[in-house]
Formats: C-alpha cells, structure tokens, sequence
C-alpha cells in the first residue's frame, strides 16, 4: 500500500494595521507639524489663522483647510519638507508609550506591519521609519510643482475610512494573508477598513 504525502501549505502571515491620528497619536498630528513649522519659521501665520481655526473649531471642509495650510509652508522643496518630517517624527511629536511597544511586540511575533493614514505621504512616511512599519500607506500625497505644493487625497476627506480601504485593496495583496488572525487599531471613522480583519480596536 503506497501511502500518498501532501505537503503542507505555508501558513499565510498575519497583519496589523494601524492608524496614526488619534490611535498612535493622542490627537490630530497636523496641528503639532503646525505648531513645529512656526517654530522653525517655515510657515506663514498670518496665511493660516483663518483656516486653521475653522479646521480645529468647526472642522469645515478638511480638504479645503489642509490644502491652504500646506500651501502656507515657505519650503517648496521636497527634500527639505522630507527633513523637516524626519526631524518632527523623530525627535517632537509625541507618541502613545502602549503602541510603541505593541507595535515591536507584534513585530518580534511575525507580524507585518502596515501603517494607513490619511496623513500627507513625506510625514507618515517619516512616522513609518521611526516607528518601524513594514508598509506606510498615505491618501495624502504632496506633490510639489513650480514652487507651490499642492495636495491631493484619494477620494472624498469625508470618507477616510473607505479612502484608506481603497488604497490598501490597491497597494496590498490580501489574500496572501491571514486576514481571520488579522488585528487592526483605529478609531469609528476606520471601520470600512477594520471590519476586514478578524480582531480590531476602536479609540
């Protein structure tokens, strides 16, 4: 009697994705790179008051806002905006002390790690290296073009979560992965994305 061997498929890897404002972070991260650029006397005040305001307070028309905040930014070289990013997510912003030794736990525990944010591409890909993600997905992208830097975001800023889920089905194969042992961290506004894996966390 020839017993028939089939081998083993490898297991699929598991991911874990994490959002950056108000999950890693306590707040909206932008209000800080704000705080920063003016410190460094890389943004025009009197160019961002109005918008700013409304962006904290009444939370019109984000797109809007952000668009003329960045426009307000004196530095229109992609090199120096990616240094002063670096240079904020290493050494000013402010991270929640749990997830950086979650974030290492489930890396030493094979995980891979996906940072997905709608924050603009130079800073999370900044806050990605720092915090060692494997994959830093942005809806933001800053796009800089005969001295002006314009934005541009997958989608309406309205529907970030959908946003988010669009730009990880196109940049991620996930079926490669083991989404049922999966974990995900965001907040409400995340759902679209954290009700694909198996195990998430609202904050």
């Amino acid at each position: 009697m020839v017993s028939k061997h089939t081998e083993k498929e490898p297991e699929k890897k598991k991911l874990a994705i994490y959002d950056l404002d108000g999950t890693i972070t306590k707040y909206d991260s932008l209000y800080f790179f704000v705080f920063y650029l003016i410190k460094k006397n890389k943004i025009s005040i009197r160019k961002i008051l109005v918008p700013f305001i409304s962006h904290i307070i009444f939370k019109k028309n984000p797109r809007k806002i952000k668009e003329k905040i960045l426009s307000a930014i004196k530095t229109k070289n992609k090199d120096e905006m990616d240094k002063l990013c670096f240079d904020f997510a290493y050494n000013h912003l402010k991270y929640k002390q749990k997830f950086i030794k979650q974030i290492n736990q489930e890396k030493s525990n094979g995980y891979s790690l996906i940072l997905l944010t709608s924050a603009f591409d130079s800073y999370a890909n900044a806050v990605g290296k720092k915090l060692g993600f494997d994959t830093v997905l942005s809806v933001g992208q800053l796009i800089f073009e005969n001295n002006h830097i314009i934005y541009q975001s997958i989608g309406n800023e309205a529907n970030k979560g959908k946003n988010k889920l669009e730009s990880l089905k196109k940049k991620i194969n996930l079926d490669s992965f083991d989404l049922p042992k999966s974990k995900g961290y965001g907040n409400k506004d995340d759902l679209p994305w954290l009700n694909i894996l198996g195990h998430k966390k609202i904050y």
